[in-house]
């Protein structure tokens, strides 16, 4: 059980055909409380700042960042640098971070 991935991860490859690497995708938050991304179907938990999982070079990753109340979205740096909500990135060999930035509406600073 504890080396699960190690077995089913490259059994699952094989069944689908999947030819490329399994690299990381970081995902990162400027601010916590600045609100939530969207990878693909999931939302992952970002409370620390970060979170990071495991994809496929085969297949982009679409990510939406969606500010909280009091926010509003500022752009993405990282591996990929835009200032659309929602972006696809290719997930390349060494993997991806992709930093949604929030700004505080009405924040001068």
């Amino acid at each position: 059980f504890e080396h699960r991935f190690d077995y089913i991860v490259p059994y699952v490859a094989e069944e689908f055909g999947i030819q490329g690497t399994l690299e990381d995708v970081s995902l990162k938050v400027n601010d916590v409380e600045g609100g939530i991304i969207s990878l693909n179907t999931t939302t992952p938990n970002l409370s620390e700042g970060s979170w990071t999982g495991k994809y496929y070079t085969d297949y982009p990753v679409t990510v939406t960042a969606d500010p909280a109340d009091g926010y509003r979205f500022a752009g993405w740096s990282g591996s990929v640098i835009s200032d659309s909500v929602t972006i696809e990135a290719e997930v390349v060999p060494g993997g991806i971070t992709l930093e949604a930035m929030f700004e505080r509406v009405g924040d001068n600073s």
